[in-house]
């Protein structure tokens, strides 16, 4: 998986009528909403956790 920066880099050297313009920002926010599901899911399991332990 490409780091964001990478890929924006990528898109920025692009012209944006370039189809690949288009597919390095689609990929650049699917890899954002990864990172933020699963620092959601490593919060709520952390909450969990505490709430049952304790």
């Amino acid at each position: 998986m490409m780091r964001a920066r990478t890929l924006c880099a990528k898109a920025n050297a692009c012209m944006p009528d370039d189809p690949t313009y288009v597919t390095y920002l689609e990929e650049t926010v699917r890899n954002t909403v990864k990172r933020l599901v699963i620092n959601e899911l490593l919060v709520f399991g952390a909450l969990e956790l505490e709430t049952f332990s304790g």
